[in-house]
């Protein structure tokens, strides 16, 4: 597992509990969730066969999986967080959902990443639908990580969608948090205990630089991403309410958008 992926598993091991418990991040929920539904019928998935089989990769605790499994016949998330693994299972039978939601722990979106071979049967693949939620900026290698899920997606039908931020500047965020810009690189390896006791969720700016890969992706960015992972039709469109996240007590206002691309028959 890369030093990323690490950071990345042991951070969301250690909020799944607290996730969703903050106000703001309820609100945060909520707004995902009433966006995707919103979005349901864009996507261009045949949710009439009452066939779709869907893939939720960084599933956390099953937000957005939640919202299609009514509509779909399958879905199967993947998360590198064990314990989001748990929450997830915890939310499908909350929601009398534990009949079509399932999730593992794996990491496919690198070579060789944990649990891969857990997810190597036939019946991994050929999604309808396969989604990424805000996980993309959190890949060690993006374009990797978007051809190793289009792989996941049925050929010539299955459609790929990442939501995901664009572009910020995490010195602006650092300024809002209260500290000076010097303390804000995108990643601080003197100290890889740091984060432990930060607040909830994203908790604070250095926290989150920690975990990402990315600032966020410019509409041309992901586009290029999608295409070159084997994508075409690409859509990528701005949602007009931001995402307001509190990073160390400060409310912070992302832009975001949802992406969607459909896997091409043949390379």
């Amino acid at each position: 597992m890369s030093e990323l992926s690490e950071r990345n598993r042991k951070h969301w091991d250690d909020h799944a509990s607290t996730h969703y418990k903050e106000p703001w991040q309820k609100e945060l929920e909520k707004l995902t969730m009433s966006t995707m539904l919103a979005r349901k019928d864009w996507l261009g998935v045949d949710w009439a066969s009452g066939k779709v089989r869907m893939l939720d990769y960084a599933c956390g605790p099953g937000t957005v999986s939640a919202v299609y499994a009514p509509y779909a016949a399958e879905v199967r998330g993947m998360d590198i967080a064990p314990n989001m693994v748990k929450a997830y299972e915890e939310r499908a039978k909350n929601a009398g959902l534990e009949s079509k939601m399932s999730a593992v722990v794996a990491n496919i979106v690198v070579d060789g990443g944990a649990g891969a071979e857990v997810v190597s049967e036939p019946s991994w693949f050929d999604f309808d639908l396969v989604f990424s939620g805000f996980a993309l900026h959190h890949f060690p290698d993006p374009a990797l990580g978007a051809k190793r899920l289009v792989e996941r997606a049925m050929p010539g039908t299955g459609v790929v969608v990442f939501s995901d931020l664009f572009p910020f500047d995490v010195d602006t965020l650092g300024r809002a948090h209260g500290h000076d810009d010097h303390e804000h690189g995108l990643h601080r390896d003197d100290d890889p205990e740091r984060e432990q006791g930060s607040d909830s969720a994203a908790g604070t700016v250095e926290t989150m630089t920690r975990i990402i890969s990315k600032h966020g992706f410019s509409v041309e960015e992901v586009t290029r991403i999608l295409e070159g992972a084997g994508c075409e039709a690409v859509e990528v469109v701005p949602i007009d309410e931001p995402l307001e996240m509190v990073l160390g007590g400060k409310s912070v206002n992302m832009s975001w958008f949802i992406a969607k691309g459909t896997r091409k028959r043949s390379a």
